[in-house]
């Protein structure tokens, strides 16, 4: 499929599904990364429970 045979309107929803799909993929990346980091204070300073939390701002947005 190339862009260019695309209406404007499902050029959109590709761009948007395409968002949805990489902040999607990225929170993902982001909760496994702070499971092992968790996981690594856990051992480190030997304690039997670590929780990190964060917020992810999109322009300015908490999402």
């Amino acid at each position: 499929m190339t862009l260019s045979n695309l209406t404007e309107t499902e050029k959109t929803i590709l761009r948007d599904e395409t968002v949805t799909d990489l902040k999607n993929s990225l929170e993902n990346a982001i909760k496994k990364l702070l499971v092992e980091y968790e996981n690594d204070l856990e051992a480190n300073l030997n304690v039997s429970k670590v929780e990190v939390n964060f917020i992810v701002k999109l322009d300015g947005i908490e999402v």
